[in-house]
This record gives structure tokens, sequence and C-alpha cells, in this order.
């Protein structure tokens, strides 16, 4: 599966080409029922052209608009790897499209702006984290959050221990120490070394591969909250523990050496480490957002909202430090950014936007925190509710 980055976002976000095009629906991995995916995309797509008539384009622009589309429809083997849903952008010159392991609603869009909303569980602060992966012959890192991980491109990092360490070699000399004729024949016996300077020795060599390590690691992981996860042989975690800095390393970490087990493996044991960390961080700031909510006075005042009137320019502003927003749910309106406007129920027009989607949007943009969450995990009956900055 292919994880929408937080540059793609800002393309997205930043797109001057119009119409954009959103359409969402819902697939089959496997078996017979992949027949209807491309039916389904069908459907979405004659929806959307016949959406878009009223913005009186050319041929041309047409063709440009929904050809790519097109094309995916026909493509019989696409549709026989897919994912529980599916994500496509297009505007004139522009095609992208994102397998999501997990259902959406399904949606046809034609608006000024993508609608980016149900793509948000793949990136949000509630649910991503890294994963390093250290053996001795591979130093990997993943990206990573509630459905999926990918490796990231890391030319800046160490590659492996054993490169850096001479570890083949270093493993005979510690372990393997000629002393003699054996007891029994002419063969000379072993001797293996466990503790004293050799462990000390080989101590200090690992310390300083992982301070390595750890310093290329500040290219990825600056000015991130995310926690990061280690997976390695047990005796490794102390070491890099010594060595790095970085304050959201997960004391908890994968006791196994990552070679002996696969990408859904190693998922499946990360989530299981940082998802009740995720849960704790959202009911403390639900808890914060009900307390600062019940003081009306003093340095408290005016700390939350949970109108749409209030919300949507704060967030456009950058005054909001943490949102919860509704999911799977869609609040239509329109927003004047000059005067500030906002209109939560407006009509059926190319201006109008999902505002909950840009609410989190934004908030995301100027490094604020973001929870969809599920209606009994509301802070407030508003679908939207936000701690503000100032």
């Amino acid at each position: 599966m292919k994880i929408v980055l937080k540059n793609e976002i800002d393309h997205f976000m930043n797109s001057t080409e119009t119409p954009c095009v959103s359409l969402y629906l819902n697939t089959y991995r496997s078996g017979a029922e992949t027949l209807q995916n491309p039916i389904k995309m069908k459907n979405l797509l004659k929806r959307a052209e016949k959406e878009v008539e009223s913005w009186k384009l050319t041929d041309d622009t047409r063709k440009k608009l929904f050809q790519p589309i097109w094309k995916l429809v026909d493509d019989y083997d696409f549709w026989q790897h897919q994912l529980d849903g599916l994500a496509v952008f297009a505007s004139p010159g522009y095609f992208r499209h994102y397998q999501l392991p997990y259902p959406v609603q399904e949606l046809s869009l034609v608006a000024r702006q993508y609608h980016l909303k149900p793509l948000m569980p793949l990136y949000t602060r509630d649910d991503q984290f890294f994963l390093l992966a250290l053996d001795q012959k591979r130093v990997r890192l993943y990206e990573g959050n509630r459905y999926s991980i990918r490796e990231m491109p890391t030319p800046d990092l160490p590659k492996s221990l054993a490169e850096a360490l001479q570890y083949d070699d270093y493993e005979k000399l510690l372990n393997f120490h000629v002393a003699g004729p054996g007891g029994g024949g002419n063969q000379p016996s072993p001797i293996y070394h466990g503790q004293g300077g050799e462990r000390d020795h080989r101590h200090e060599q690992l310390l300083r591969f992982f301070r390595e390590i750890d310093k290329g690691l500040h290219e990825y992981l600056r000015d991130s909250h995310k926690p990061l996860v280690l997976a390695g042989v047990e005796y490794y975690f102390p070491i890099f523990q010594e060595a790095s800095d970085y304050p959201h390393l997960m004391k908890q970490g994968i006791k196994r050496a990552p070679e002996s087990i696969n990408e859904r493996e190693l998922h499946k044991n990360a989530w299981e480490i940082v998802g009740p960390t995720f849960r704790e961080e959202q009911n403390r700031a639900a808890e914060r957002y009900r307390e600062l909510a019940m003081s009306s006075n003093g340095q408290n005042k005016h700390k939350t909202a949970d109108q749409f009137e209030d919300v949507i320019p704060a967030a456009f502003q950058g005054r909001i430090e943490t949102l919860f927003a509704l999911r799977d749910h869609q609040q239509w309106g329109t927003f004047e950014e000059e005067s500030l406007e906002v209109e939560p129920n407006a009509g059926n027009t190319p201006d109008r936007k999902d505002l909950l989607d840009f609410a989190a949007l934004h908030t995301l943009r100027h490094k604020g925190n973001v929870f969809l969450v599920a209606r009994e995990n509301m802070p407030e009956e508003s679908p939207v509710a936000a701690i503000l900055r100032y």
C-alpha cells in the first residue's frame, strides 16, 4: 500500500488546477467480487462527468481530466490487487490514486479543491509512528500507522552493522579463540568469551555505530513527535537507548531479529506497542478540552471552540492546538478567506467544501494535532471541537 506523504498533502492543498475530482469507493480484495470494482468506479466516474457539465469545460480539458480515470477502469490487473478502499484524484494534467486499507464512504465530488478527509487516518497525529529495524546485515527505517508500514529511503543512514563493525570477523574473535589442542585429539579447542574486556569492547563498538545511526535519524525525525519503535535482538535495546537522544523512543520494542519476520508481522508487533499509547494520548487531550471548556474565567477563557463559525477561521489562521473531528461525517459549507466568513450549510456550488476536511487539513498544516474519532469519543455534541493556542 502506498502511504500518503506530507508533501503530497501540501500539493493537494496548494493545487490551482480546477476542477478537482475526488472519488472514493470500497473495493474487494479477492474472489469473483473483484469484477465489481471497475463497475463501481465507472458509476462514480459517470456521476463526476455529469457534475462537471456545469463547469463548461472545453473538450480538450475534459479529456485531460477524465481520460486517466477511464484507463484505470479498463485495467483488469489493477482491480485484481486491491485493499478495502480506493481514492482517486484528478484535475486537468494531474492524476493520482491510493489504495486504502479500510472501507470509506463512497463519494464523487467535483469542486475547486480536493476532498481529503477520508485519507486522514493514514497521516493524522493519532496513529503515526516510526519503526527502526536493526540487524547485522541491514538497517531499515519504516513509517507506519495503524494500517501498514512502508520502508523509507534513507541515504543518510549507515547501511549495516556487519560492514561498519566488521561484525563477522569480530564475532569470530569474540566467540572463538584458539587455545591449543583439545584433550581428546589434535584439533584446537575453542574457548568462548562473553564477559570482561572483549564484551566491553563490543559494547563500545555498537554504541558508536548506534550513535551514527541516531545522527542519521535526525534528518528524518527532525521536529517529529511520532513514537519510534525499535526492532532487533534484545541486547541491542539498552545500547541504542544509551546512544539515542530522540525523546519519543519507546522503551518497549520488538525483541526479535527483523530478518526473521516479514513486514506484516513487524507492523502487527509495532502497533501492539504504540496503539495503547495513542489511545491514552487521545483520552488525555479530550479530558484537557473538557477542563478548559468548563473554565470560563481567567487565562482559560476562549481556549476552546465547538462551532464551525469559530473553528474554521482559527484553523485557517493556525490557532488550533488540537482538533477533534467526527469521523465519517461531512459538513458542507463555504469559507471566505478575506472576511473569515463561514456558511456551514451552503448549497451545491463549486466553492463548497467539507468544513471538517478544511479544519483538519489546516490544523495539520500549522503543526496542530488532529484526532478523527467516533461520535462517542467526541468531547462535545458538535461534530467539531478544538483547543485553541490563543
